[in-house]
């Protein structure tokens, strides 16, 4: 109920003129990327994403190709095409969802393959990324991850980062 009351906040008169209660929306800032390992083998990838970790211990932001597959669970995907190592994907901080995502960019296989940008997680043998934003589709040939280079471009980052113990 608060989120509506909050979404659906009608402008407020202030001396005759119209303002937004919520404020500017803010555009999800660009940043530069750093070019990191082919998605195979998927070993020298796994031990890259795992040390994509800043010296304060929070994680860096990295982003890849996946694979999602719409009819199964929109939250499993692979890296890279369908059959590579499979990884979860918590879609929680989107604005919308990875199933919204799939569903518009699948194709007739019912599978979308797209550019995601999170935060890298693994649980034991499990692979988890924290998205924090989809890309869209994947360009074709685009088989490597990337790093951010710099994630507090005007000295404020994406969202906050998640340390080991998230």
């Amino acid at each position: 109920m608060l989120a509506c009351t909050l979404a659906c906040a009608p402008a407020v008169q202030e001396t005759g003129v119209s303002k937004n209660v919520l404020g500017p929306m803010t555009m999800y800032p660009k940043f530069a990327y750093e070019r990191g390992p082919a998605l195979s083998p998927t070993d020298v990838l796994v031990r890259w994403l795992d040390a994509q970790v800043k010296a304060d211990g929070s994680k860096r932001l990295v982003r890849f190709p996946v694979t999602v597959e719409r009819e199964i669970d929109s939250r499993k995907a692979w890296i890279g095409a369908a059959g590579g190592p499979e990884i979860g994907l918590d879609d929680t901080a989107l604005g919308i969802s990875l199933a919204d995502h799939a569903r518009r960019h699948r194709n007739k296989a019912k599978q979308a393959r797209l550019l995601v940008e999170g935060y890298w997680h693994r649980k034991g043998d499990a692979y988890e990324l924290s998205l924090r934003r989809v890309h869209g589709e994947s360009t074709p040939g685009a088989d490597f991850a990337e790093v951010v280079v710099d994630d507090t471009i005007k000295g404020e980052p994406p969202s906050p980062m998640p340390r080991d113990s998230d």
